[in-house]
């Protein structure tokens, strides 16, 4: 809860291009963050606390069983190689744009023509509709103090299209 309390003065002391895994309010918080014994990580800084660590593996292990994939995404016109499936499941939401890329690249280097990669992860919606199930904006939320975010549709698009990936199906 820390990093809640603290995000305010961590907006105001830190720029967005300055914004990175290492500098997260999660880090920022406990005064973990440039510390050289400590690359300020969320999973190092929540080492020092025991406590919150068993927390937060028995949170994600609820979430596995809980939170639905949203999205599935095949995708057609990869490159040569040879596997029929490339899958990865709740792993974008979790880097940054530059890296999101990187990684499709190289799946989309390694499989074959009739190759296909999918993706499971959270697709936020467009527009919050009073109402609606508050889940994925509560994750979304926890998942800015990371530093991180779950995406759009739109932005799923984007960073597909930086790896010469496009979205068949949702």
């Amino acid at each position: 809860m820390d990093a809640f309390f603290k995000l305010l003065g961590y907006l105001k002391t830190h720029t967005q291009e300055g914004l990175y895994v290492k500098k997260s309010p999660y880090a920022y918080a406990p005064g973990l963050e440039g510390l050289t014994y400590c690359r300020n990580t969320y999973y190092e800084a929540i080492s020092h606390y025991p406590k919150r660590l068993s927390m937060f593996i028995m949170t994600m292990m609820q979430i596995e069983q809980t939170v639905p994939i949203l999205g599935v995404f095949p995708f057609s016109n990869l490159k040569d190689k040879d596997a029929h499936v490339y899958f990865l499941q709740r792993t974008l939401h979790g880097f940054y744009s530059p890296v999101y890329i990187q990684i499709l690249r190289n799946i989309a280097s390694a499989i074959g023509s009739s190759s296909c990669l999918i993706i499971t992860d959270m697709v936020m919606p467009e527009k919050t509709e009073v109402g609606s199930e508050l889940t994925p904006y509560w994750i979304d939320f926890s998942m800015m103090m990371l530093n991180r975010k779950e995406m759009l549709k739109k932005e799923f698009k984007e960073i597909l299209e930086a790896a010469s990936l496009e979205i068949v199906e949702i």
